[in-house]
């Protein structure tokens, strides 16, 4: 099976390897005003911190006293002080590591306090507390701490690790360490993982937990992690950090977000691999099966049988192999299977079962044999004794090899494609080992009858080299080289050489393996230690310098010779003057942490940065080029119209209040600019200024408007009709009527066009009171209202008071009301006030109305409504007239006459309603009024009348109520008349 590649992410010196080997030659001519300072101050110590520098006045970061100074210097020179958070923090030490890796390239530097530490960024904030034992870096929004705690012996006692947010606070416990722990220093050359990437069968014990299965108390096997755990790794890859820890004595295989939101946990996982080319993560538990997730935390399939899992295969082929003897696909369907399979694409698969190999596409349908063809390869008088057969990126590549009788040994190689045709054909040479280490997609390593030698070929047959032993294709883990193909190493005079091989066919003799950083390496030889490129091209020769320091992340490389170091461009001169700076590497001093060193020899930044030594003994910061300037913090950006088009506000750019210009100063980046959403812009700094400034913007959909002069009025057919002004730039209305019940409003219509202003709503009441707002919309891929109009609101015309309302009592208990007509009226609502309480008394559609309940102890107060009845049947009453009042009892005597008689006056009246009787009052012109009689009837004789003068009567009607009480009607007119 075709393995992977093994891939770990290191944490180095500034990312740079140092090779020590001592050679010292004079130095080259300095280049003019290519080193300036970044600051004008003198330091005792500082080091590279991320893409700044962490700087002391006083005295090393070793020895700290009250009179020190720390500072954060930016590339622009900008000063941030750190020396009152460092006090005020109670910090009484500074550490390069906790583990052997230096976090300082993250931009963040240990802190401690009485033994304890914490992360500390630029800005002179903790992460957390110092309390931790030890620390680990994940990104810039979490890290690992540990914890211990002294027992009475004087022996720390470890409690577990866990993960933490940068604010301190915790996101999981771990009970063991989810690091590889290495005390050795960068400037051993050996490159120190932060994070293991393991993808290497051969590797596999260096990366899992060791594993017992136990019996628990209900006699169930479990799998448990062992106290003596020799290795744990973490990853953070595709912005997830993966952690293989134990809880609880139990693996356990963890992924996060990069905020530090759990994603997903598998518990019994004993290793896992991963690649930052590959989509998928094959998790090995401790039933040897692979569960395979993907970065979401989505379980995908499991592989059975299986404690390897390559997923860079399952990413370029879209396939995997299981256990040397499968291939599943990306849903974990077997595709192929048989005995043994030697290799495999997206196209096809040889596949070996018994003594019988065949090449088969991935759905294991026959392409043609493969027996026939190594047996045809036989020749006359010999026979065959060993058979590699290999498929890699569409070659097949089968080897023999053969004796005769005399045990005279031949060997051969034959490379065919796809349709069985042989491409290539090498006497004399075999792949006499597991071929997935000694073919790849351009080149093959093939051994003549001598097992311990080989020669490298290209796929068309040209042999490249010489037979050799130990030689073997370039390994990536040691550095990535343009051209670099293969390297051997072999004794000559009893000391081993080292070979590079390139493309071109350039070789390069070295003492050492050397490792390729940024596309470059250093060579240590018999003629000194120089400096190659990818093609094996000598930048920097031999005889100058004792050994280099070479960057991950920029161009530049340091010369080092004794007590000193240069600055040097790709072509070898020298940047900086050795009469200023006489060591631009300067070696900073923190305190030992337990076994790991403190000193940091430091390198140079991604910006260019570095740490020189002066003439007087102190530390400058400086900078190869110019110290550029910083870009100011971008103003907000004010919501921007959706046009369908990319959209690119206006942004005004500045560096210390000062307008910048475009492609002078800085270049514009929009990104996700066009659809409705969040857009973002990043201006970077070119030219004098540097860095890069982020802002968000919304885009938004156009509103348009709110329509004014909105108004709501009844018709003369009672309907209501809405009617408002025009907004131009709209594409039609909506209209939303307020519901009488929930008090919210509803939907009513919509126009699509905007010349449409006004509606006429039907589905109303004259009795009901309607409120209504208009929206104006506009069409984009979805409608889109504009702001609401103000409310307008519709009440119907009511009738007018009822006029001339008159009340008179009518009889016992009795009050009859009396009114003018009132035009378009149904009717009339009658309400009465008695005894103190209002309500309904009664209604007619006439003209008057008696009411039979009135009270005759007091007066009776009315009110008369008129009413018409809406479209419903609903009575909508009309205005309040004035109010009337009366006492319910009979009516004022009417039609009352006197006559003479002789000796008498003789009355008489009509008849009243509901009296029983009727009670006469009178006096003479002289006289006292006063009670004269009484009757029944409606006649009455007075029969002492004077006859000198008028005699005066009034007449009352009565009744008694339920009482007994005699209540009397009104005062009628008087009437006169004498005796005869």
């Amino acid at each position: 099976m075709k393995r992977g590649i093994k891939k770990t992410i290191a944490a180095m010196m500034g990312g740079v390897m140092i090779f020590m080997l001592p050679v010292f030659s004079p130095i080259m001519k300095a280049a003019d005003n290519v080193l300036n300072k970044v600051s004008e101050d003198d330091f005792d110590d500082a080091a590279t911190m991320g893409d700044g520098v962490f700087a002391k006045s006083g005295n090393s970061f070793e020895n700290m006293s009250d009179g020190d100074q720390y500072y954060y210097i930016a590339e622009d020179g900008t000063k941030t002080s750190l020396t009152e958070a460092i006090k005020a923090q109670n910090i009484d030490a500074f550490y390069r590591t906790t583990t052997g890796v230096n976090y300082l390239l993250n931009g963040v530097v240990v802190a401690g306090h009485e033994n304890k530490v914490a992360f500390m960024d630029k800005d002179g904030e903790l992460w957390g507390e110092p309390i931790y034992s030890s620390v680990l870096y994940v990104n810039d929004n979490m890290f690992f701490g540990s914890t211990s705690e002294q027992n009475g012996s004087g022996y720390h006692v470890f409690d577990g690790w866990g993960l933490y947010k940068k604010d301190g606070t915790l996101i999981d416990n771990l009970d063991t360490v989810p690091v590889n722990y290495s005390e050795e220093d960068a400037s051993s050359g050996v490159k120190q993982p932060e994070t293991v990437i393991e993808n290497n069968r051969d590797n596999d014990a260096e990366e899992s937990y060791e594993i017992t299965m136990e019996t628990d108390e209900n006699g169930e096997v479990v799998a448990r992690i062992q106290d003596s755990i020799f290795n744990k790794g973490y990853s953070y890859v595709h912005n997830k950090l993966l952690c293989l820890s134990g809880v609880n004595g139990i693996p356990s295989l963890r992924m996060y977000n990069e905020d530090g939101t759990k994603v997903m946990e598998v518990e019994n996982i004993r290793r896992y691999y991963v690649s930052e080319s590959s989509d998928y993560i094959g998790a090995v538990d401790t039933a040897n099966c692979v569960q395979v997730y993907n970065y979401s935390g989505e379980h995908l399939f499991t592989a059975e049988n299986c404690n390897y899992f390559d997923v860079e295969e399952l990413q370029k082929y879209g396939y995997a192999g299981i256990s040397g003897n499968r291939i599943v696909d990306a849903n974990g369907n077997v595709v192929v299977q048989g005995d043994d399979i030697a290799g495999f694409d997206s196209q096809a698969a040889v596949v070996w079962n018994g003594e019988e190999a065949k090449l088969v596409n991935m759905n294991q349908e026959d392409l043609f044999p493969i027996t026939p063809l190594y047996e045809e390869m036989v020749e006359d008088g010999y026979k065959l004794t060993s058979t590699s057969v290999y498929y890699n990126n569409s070659h097949l590549f089968v080897s023999i090899y053969q004796k005769n009788d005399n045990n005279e040994a031949k060997c051969a190689t034959k490379v065919f494609n796809l349709d069985g045709e042989v491409i290539t054909s090498v006497d004399g040479y075999w792949l006499a080992e597991a071929p997935e280490g000694v073919v790849n997609e351009e080149y093959m390593l093939l051994k003549n009858t001598d097992y311990f030698k080989r020669a490298l070929f290209d796929l068309a047959g040209n042999q490249l080299t010489d037979v050799q032993s130990n030689l073997n294709f370039w390994y990536e883990g040691w550095g990535a080289a343009d051209n670099l193909i293969a390297y051997s190493s072999t004794y000559q005079d009893a000391k081993m050489v080292h070979t590079l091989i390139f493309r071109d066919g350039t070789t390069i003799e070295c003492q050492s393996r050397p490792f390729y950083i940024n596309n470059r390496a250093v060579i240590s030889s018999d003629e000194g230690t120089y400096v190659i490129n990818g093609s094996g091209g000598v930048m920097i020769p031999a005889g100058q310098y004792n050994d280099f320091m070479l960057s991950e992340y920029s161009p530049y490389i340091i010369g080092l010779y004794e007590n000193g170091s240069d600055v040097l461009d790709e072509s070898g001169q020298v940047l900086n003057d050795r009469n200023e700076y006489t060591n631009v590497s300067h070696t900073a001093i923190f305190s030992d942490f337990k076994n790991s060193s403190g000193q940091f020899q430091n390198g140079i930044t991604s910006n260019g940065m570095l740490v020189a030594e002066n003439k007087a003994g102190k530390v400058n910061i400086v900078k190869v080029g110019k110290v550029l300037k910083s870009l100011d913090p971008l103003s907000a950006i004010n919501d921007q119209i959706y046009t369908g088009n990319p959209v690119k506000p206006n942004i005004i750019v500045t560096s210390g209040g000062a307008a910048l210009t475009e492609g002078t100063d800085y270049t514009i980046e929009f990104f996700e600019n066009t659809a409705v959403g969040k857009g973002k812009v990043v201006i970077t700094g070119i030219g004098e200024y540097t860095g890069t400034q982020e802002a968000e913007f919304n885009i938004v959909y156009k509103k348009s408007e709110a329509p004014e002069n909105v108004t709501a009025a009844f018709t003369n057919d009672n309907f209501i009709k809405v009617s408002w002004k025009k907004v131009d730039s709209a594409d039609g209305y909506i209209i939303y009527r307020k519901d009488s019940k929930t008090n919210n409003y509803k939907y009513l219509m919509m126009t699509s066009k905007n010349t449409v202003l006004s509606l006429i709503d039907k589905e109303v009441s004259k009795s009901n009171i309607y409120s209504y707002r208009v929206y104006s919309y506009n069409n984009y891929d979805q409608r889109i209202l504009g702001p609401a109009s103000k409310e307008a609101t519709a009440k119907a015309t009511v009738l007018s008071g009822v006029k001339n309302v008159a009340a008179a009592p009518a009889g016992k208990n009795k009050v009859k009301l009396t009114w003018s007509v009132v035009k378009n009226a149904d009717g009339y609502l009658i309400y009465a006030q008695k005894d103190g309480k209002y309500g309904y008394c009664g209604m007619t559609s006439g003209a008057s109305f008696t009411d039979k309940k009135a009270i005759d102890s007091d007066y009776n107060f009315y009110w008369v409504f008129a009413y018409e009845k809406d479209t419903d049947g609903k009575m909508i009453p009309g205005e309040s007239g004035k109010y009337v009042f009366a006492k319910g009892i009979v009516p004022t005597v009417t039609g009352m006459k006197a006559s003479s008689a002789k000796g008498s006056v003789n009355l008489s009246w009509n008849k009243v309603t509901d009296a029983q009787g009727y009670l006469v009052y009178g006096k003479t012109a002289s006289g006292k009024y006063g009670y004269i009689g009484m009757t029944s009837e409606t006649v009455f004789v007075d029969k002492k009348a004077s006859k000198n003068e008028y005699n005066f009567y009034w007449v009352y009607a009565y009744y008694k109520n339920n009482a007994g009480n005699n209540i009397v009607s009104g005062a009628p007119k008087y009437v006169y008349g004498k005796a005869k």
